[in-house]
């Protein structure tokens, strides 16, 4: 950068250019640099010259900017398709991994950074694996940002049996060692921390697997469309159209915010308070129950005013006589227990057997009787 006769900004623009045309053919792949790898080589230049008291405004070079490939854009991932990969897994420790990405919103290198003393926590405010949603305090390893995120139900309950089969297999795993496992290659004996290469393998099975990502997509785009990134922007997605602040988002993954934020003013209780509000849109196994008001709307879309007033109160009679219908069965299993039953029941194995036998051969008996038969009984 001595010779000063041309404009640095020149000098660039020709540095970019020869990127794009001459430079690969001199390197001998005959293709010039895609448009992306040509600007992180120019930041480097940029960078190096600002460290030398010669910064430059970029904006001034006007260079045509990247864009995302469309073949590589990751697919929206929701609950639903969590679910899918979740059963097509085929080990305990894979459908940990898929859970704790999609119900923290953490990217793989940190997940794959925890230690088992990471998530091996019994605290009444951050909870743990048996009481969750479970807080996890870490520093982001890219931008070297403390943060803090959660483990949901699903997730915490997906460590537990992967925990459980681990420990059977190589004895009780030391707080210090990783939470992630995989067993060395090549002839190696034991195992080693799970890498990001064997995580990102595994979902571009599954994408297949699932049929999440066609053959025909997976072939024609070099990233993933169903990568586990995608999971992390799920995360985000689902929080935001669920009306959760885009800081305490943000917050949540590990990105900069600023310290008077919503996200750094709560709380440990507050922050995993407000998590498991919005929780079970980040849950598999769990389908919530719609409010009475998101009843009448649906039923008001598809039938007009005229369905919600024939409908509703039909709805609601049938909601009740299944109640009273459980409240029957209920008190014919209650009925005819004394306390002395009791106490043999917990005393004689073979009694509370066959007093179990009764009650649901009972039980089943009304369950199975026609509506007006039970009416009349009443």
């Amino acid at each position: 950068m001595e010779d000063r006769k041309r404009p640095e900004l020149a000098i660039l623009k020709g540095f970019f250019d020869w990127l794009q045309g001459e430079a690969p053919r001199k390197i001998g792949n005959g293709k010039g640099f895609a448009l992306k790898s040509s600007h992180v080589y120019l930041a480097a230049l940029t960078d190096f010259m600002s460290y030398h008291d010669l910064p430059v405004d970029k904006r001034r070079l006007n260079l045509p900017r990247p864009t995302r490939e469309q073949r590589n854009r990751k697919i929206n991932i929701r609950c639903e398709q969590v679910k899918k990969l979740v059963s097509h897994a085929k080990s305990v420790r894979d459908r940990a991994v898929i859970l704790c990405l999609w119900q923290s919103g953490m990217s793989i290198g940190d997940l794959l950074g925890l230690n088992v003393g990471d998530v091996m926590i019994e605290d009444p405010i951050r909870g743990s694996l048996d009481d969750p949603p479970l807080l996890i305090k870490l520093v982001r390893s890219k931008a070297g940002v403390d943060y803090r995120t959660f483990f949901g139900r699903d997730s915490c309950k997906a460590l537990k049996d992967y925990l459980a089969e681990r420990e059977q297999l190589i004895g009780k795993p030391k707080r210090s060692d990783p939470l992630f496992l995989q067993q060395r290659k090549r002839g190696g004996e034991g195992y080693r921390r799970l890498t990001t290469g064997a995580v990102e393998m595994t979902f571009k099975r599954l994408a297949r697997r699932t049929g999440l990502v066609s053959e025909e997509r997976m072939k024609e785009a070099y990233l993933n469309p169903a990568r586990p990134h995608a999971l992390r922007s799920g995360f985000a997605s689902a929080l935001k159209e669920n009306g959760v602040n885009q800081d305490v988002i943000d917050g949540l993954q590990g990105h900069s915010v600023s310290y008077d934020s919503a996200y750094h003013n709560f709380t440990d209780k507050q922050l995993r308070e407000l998590y498991e509000k919005h929780e079970d849109i980040l849950s598999i196994e769990q389908v919530s129950i719609p409010r009475e008001d998101e009843i009448q709307e649906a039923v008001r879309k598809h039938f007009g005013e005229l369905g919600v007033e024939r409908i509703m109160p039909e709805l609601e009679n049938t909601l009740q006589r299944l109640d009273s219908r459980v409240s029957r069965v209920e008190e014919r299993i209650e009925k005819g227990i004394t306390d002395a039953l009791l106490g043999k029941l917990v005393a004689d194995p073979q009694f509370r057997s066959a007093l179990e036998e009764s009650i649901v051969k009972v039980a089943r008996e009304i369950v199975s009787k026609p509506w007006k038969e039970l009416d009349r009984e009443e």
